[in-house]
């Protein structure tokens, strides 16, 4: 059984906004919480009292069903015939059917019945022993329920086709639905011998075409006798089927005949589809291709089941398809129904001939039907063996993890046909290709399609494990163990160390599932290991890998260049790279990066100066590896080195040192140069590299001390501080920088002229600030504390030449009532220079200036007392960045 998914996908997207309403997080592998998800949903769609009970007291021998069908009001009247044995002594039956039918009558051996919670209770006319024939018969009508399900409703359906003018009515009657429209007993466990279904139906036509009505095996009358405005199709089945194989279709349906004849093979049977008549074109060509799917199957499953009587197809109004037994019901014969109609024909050989036994091993039915697709692909493009590799890649929910292949609770009709169970049970089946090898592979499926045991009855994974066992001769025990009852799959890695000298090669397998997730810890499987070589040949090596880490040795002789983990891909596993290597650390400005692979080091070597508290590395990293700290975050070396952790895909770890290095600092430049009593700034020129320095008229150059300020760890010789002889000329020193580039500096320390009439220094004290010194405009401005008595202040003055001032150093003087003019002359009082010099007191808190004006300002000053502030407009174009203000304050 198979629906259409292209179709459905509108459907499907509607169940996954549900999915995402009831789960806030989705993986791209199940896991065991998205079951509970899966238990929610199956809870919405699976009432209490459609849980299957059966009578196993007894065995179905034979069903004959007499369905009348009332199109018009969706009813149909029922007369069913059935002969049970007795498997234990009996003195009633219980069967099963809905109980919204109305029972009017029993017969033959049945006295009595009650209809409740969808079992029919028959009293008999007698005890009957075991093994006895019990004869059964049952008149009931109204009109079918359906089972509500998440993708179609289930049951005995009136549909419509070609824009709902054509009734088009059919079963859907999987997994155990046929108690629906049928008293049987219902599931997989108990096949009929035989099946008869007559059906009812109004004689009439649409769109000229009359209506028609289908079921299994052999129709006997082609062109039933009208009578009272109906004629009755009878179809004789006489293969052992399940209840939900048994199919009634009613439409106007076309029959599209052939005839299927390979003397090869021995094959003979015919071929029957019924379509829809606008869809004729479509069914002539699946016609056509049918003859190469039925020489596919019976090439790989030997004859085909129900030879003597036919194989057929019938078109129903869903997008959705089920392998009645000799006529699946498939919803379109168009290319986009390829796939299914070879999956459904597939089932005549796993499902109708050969069914499981309960719906607990439904992978053995849908399994082998979608493996089945595969092995048509290989057939049909003339064996070529990457068709099938690309139609078995493609089954993707071979990755879920959860559930696993055997359905331990298959109490819920609408939660048994799930994908997982069709693609990892193809997939299983694909693993046993690959661990047999084709001949015995091959031998096991069609030996197993034919067993007398299991033809036409039932089977379960262990019947075919055991059937696989005896032909193979090998123990698959474990194989069927760990791929049907556990969870996942493996999750290999490797590593591998080449000798230099014996040439041999040590290859490690690890399996890497997670343990902690209740994952099979080992995975015995042999495995393809490809070892591809640096000459460009390349060999396959099979190992045995029973255990989580595994060492193998081989000795090729050559240099491997990669190797390959199941490289043809028979296994469902992940192969997780292994290679944790740094391939390039870089940092900001960096001036080299060595990485040594053996030490696991990383040397990183920066300009001298670089905050080391604020790295950000920028990491390239082998293939799906990780490292932490991430590459591009700030990472803080001032404190030393720093492990980065570098973490494989495989979840290994390698751990690297990283260590920053300061370059030595290559600057050895003069900062700074002063000599104490100097009376100029210091001119240091960095492009001649000439220092110099001016001493008052008649300074002793011959013991001076220079405070040199110098590179960061750069030393200077002379040293800061040492004595030096200036007086015979300029002196180099030569300034070494931490990295031994040196740079030398010509000092020249002059004395200022004779008649030199500057100040240089004007000092009282307790004067507050550096005394502001102006010699353009031979101003001198001390500031003494608030309150300070200005009458008698004595300054401590320097000149810088062979000059005199009036007044003169330390001698008293009255600064309290203004400016006091300081006259320095020439000792021929040929030249002198006047400087006027203010001592003021600090203003006072609180004090205010209540009157603030500037030659040439332009209108009243604004002073805002709130605001300390003071606004004083000039004309445009003034010169103000010498301004003399004069201040009145409170």
């Amino acid at each position: 059984m198979r629906p259409n998914n292209y179709l459905l996908k509108n459907l499907l997207l509607t169940m996954a906004l549900l999915a995402i309403a009831l789960s806030t997080s989705a993986q791209s592998r199940q896991r065991p919480a998205e079951a509970n998800l899966n238990n929610q949903l199956m809870q919405l769609s699976s009432p209490a009292e459609d849980l299957l009970e059966t009578d196993e007291n007894i065995d179905i021998r034979f069903y004959h069903l007499h369905i009348d069908v009332d199109i018009e009001n969706e009813k149909i009247y029922g007369d069913v015939y059935i002969e049970l044995t007795a498997v234990n002594n009996l003195n009633q039956v219980v069967l099963n059917l809905h109980s919204d039918f109305e029972i009017t009558s029993v017969g033959e051996d049945a006295t009595s019945w009650t209809l409740e919670n969808n079992l029919l209770t028959l009293g008999l006319n007698s005890s009957f022993n075991v093994g006895e024939t019990v004869k059964l018969r049952i008149v009931y009508n109204g009109n079918p329920p359906l089972a509500p399900g998440r993708f179609i409703n289930k049951g005995f359906r009136f549909d419509r086709h070609s824009n709902q003018t054509v009734p088009a009515i059919a079963n859907y009657s999987t997994p155990y639905l046929s108690h629906y429209w049928f008293p049987c007993k219902d599931g997989p466990t108990d096949k009929a011998d035989r099946v008869w279904v007559d059906i009812t139906i109004p004689d009439e036509s649409y769109n000229g075409q009359p209506l028609m009505a289908v079921s299994n095996g052999v129709l006997l009358n082609d062109n039933p006798p009208v009578e009272n405005g109906k004629r009755t199709f009878q179809w004789r089945h006489e293969h052992p089927i399940v209840p939900y194989y048994i199919l009634v279709a009613v439409s106007n349906y076309v029959l599209i005949e052939d005839q299927y004849e390979n003397t090869v093979n021995g094959n003979s049977f015919p071929l029957e589809f019924y379509a829809y008549p606008q869809d004729i074109v479509d069914a002539n060509s699946a016609m056509v291709k049918m003859h190469d799917i039925m020489d596919a199957f019976i090439h790989y499953f030997g004859d085909y089941p129900f030879a003597d009587e036919k194989f057929g197809m019938t078109q129903v109004p869903l997008s959705w398809a089920i392998e009645n037994q000799t006529n699946p019901i498939i919803g379109g014969f168009g290319e986009n129904w390829a796939d299914i109609i070879v999956h459904e024909t597939s089932h005549m050989w796993f499902g109708a001939s050969i069914t499981n036994q309960t719906w607990q091993h439904v992978w053995l039915n849908e399994g082998f039907a979608t493996y089945a697709e595969a092995l048509y692909k290989e057939f049909s493009s003339d064996f070529n063996i990457e068709e099938y590799h690309t139609r078995m890649r493609a089954m993707e929910k071979r990755f879920n993890d959860f559930p696993n292949l055997y359905l331990s609770d298959d109490s819920n009709y609408d939660y048994i046909f799930e994908e997982i169970y069709y693609e990892k049970g193809a997939w299983l089946l694909h693993m046993l290709r690959g661990q047999l090898g084709d001949e015995l592979f091959f031998d096991c499926i069609k030996s197993y399609a034919q067993n007398p045991n299991f033809r036409f009855g039932h089977a379960t994974t262990e019947d075919f494990r055991d059937h696989c066992q005896a032909i193979s001769g090998k123990d698959l025990t474990t194989f069927f163990q760990q791929w049907v009852y556990d969870f996942a799959f493996p999750i290999y890695s490797y590593d591998y160390l080449t000798d230099d000298v014996s040439g041999e090669t040590t290859f490690t397998l690890f399996q890497r599932q997670n343990a902690i997730w209740g994952d099979r810890e080992v995975f015995e499987m042999e495995v393809d290991i490809k070892f591809n070589f640096d000459d460009g040949t390349s060999v396959i090596e099979r190992v045995v890998n029973n255990a989580v880490e595994q060492q193998f040795t081989f000795n090729f002789g050559k240099a491997i260049q990669q190797i390959e983990i199941d490289p043809d891909e028979w296994i469902i596993r992940e192969i997780r790279s292994h290679k944790k290597e740094i391939l390039a650390f870089n940092v900001p400005e960096q001036i080299s990066s060595e990485i040594n692979q053996e030490e696991q080091t990383i040397t990183i070597t920066v300009p001298f100066g670089t905050d080391l508290s604020q790295i950000t590395p920028t990491i390239e990293l082998s293939e799906k590896a990780s490292v932490a700290p991430e590459s591009g975050t700030p990472v803080d070396f001032s404190e030393g080195n720093v492990v980065f952790t570098v973490r494989a895909e495989d979840r290994t770890t390698k751990e690297y040192t990283v260590i920053i290095e300061m370059a030595p600092n290559s600057e050895n430049r003069i900062l700074s140069f002063a000599i104490e009593g100097q009376i100029e700034e210091t001119v240091i020129n960095d492009e001649t590299f000439e220092i110099f320095v001016t001493m008052p008229y008649g300074a002793d150059l011959s013991d001076l001390s220079p405070d040199i300020q110098i590179s960061e760890e750069a030393t200077v010789n002379p040293q800061s501080g040492s004595s030096v002889d200036f007086s015979e000329g300029s002196v180099i020193f030569t300034v070494t920088a931490q990295n031994e580039d040196t740079q030398e500096y010509s000092v020249t320390v002059n004395t200022s002229s004779e008649n030199d009439l500057r100040i240089i220094s004007f000092t009282i004290t307790d004067q507050l600030d550096e005394t502001l010194i102006d010699h353009e405009e031979s101003t001198i401005h001390v500031t003494m504390p608030t309150g300070y008595d200005l009458t008698d202040l004595a300054p401590v003055i320097s000149l810088a030449g062979n000059t005199t001032v009036d007044p003169e150093s330390e001698v008293s003087v009255d600064f309290s009532t203004g400016p006091v003019e300081y006259t320095v002359k020439t000792q021929d009082e040929s030249e002198q220079k006047v400087y006027t010099v203010t001592v003021e007191n600090l203003l006072r808190d609180g004090d205010l200036i209540i009157e603030f004006s500037v030659p040439d300002q332009i209108g009243e000053t604004s002073i805002d007392d709130e605001e300390n502030t003071i606004l004083v407009i000039m004309p445009t174009g003034a010169d103000i960045t010498e301004i003399t203000p004069e201040i009145t304050i409170s």
